[in-house]
């Protein structure tokens, strides 16, 4: 004998449950918790863009230039300075974009310091509060 089981459902478990959730003063902190994602996923770009530029250097005795950008680290540059100790295969396999799609950003000599690696923020322009830079985390 086949055992019948009934389910009662009550309230409403449509859009409308998220949308109310997202009132709710816990809502507001959800803004919070992308941007913060957001900076650590720069953050983790960052670090592994230095640490391929430093070794574009140990390889060659000094870092791509502003011209060469961070192309460098996926292709050898065609332009001068070459690179004399260019690894087959590059140092990474591609670029990474910021979260808001933009590319990261090579300035070498850099402002703040040997090397400067950074992405222009949110609102996409370089030089405004926003960028996201190798020297705001207290490296090079």
């Amino acid at each position: 004998m086949q055992r019948q089981t009934r389910f009662h459902v009550t309230g409403n478990y449509g859009g409308d449950r998220h949308s109310r959730h997202s009132r709710q003063p816990g809502g507001a902190n959800l803004m919070g918790n992308k941007e913060k994602a957001d900076r650590q996923k720069v953050v983790s770009d960052l670090v592994a863009l230095e640490g391929a530029l430093d070794m574009y250097k140990l390889d060659n005795s000094r870092y791509p230039n502003t011209e060469q950008g961070l192309q460098a680290l996926v292709t050898a540059p065609a332009a001068e300075p070459h690179a004399r100790n260019y690894p087959e295969g590059g140092y990474i396999r591609r670029l990474p974009q910021d979260p808001w799609g933009n590319e990261y950003q090579l300035l070498s000599p850099g402002q703040h310091g040997a090397i400067d690696v950074f992405s222009v923020g949110p609102d996409g322009m370089p030089d405004t509060n926003d960028d996201i830079g190798n020297w705001t985390l207290g490296k090079k």
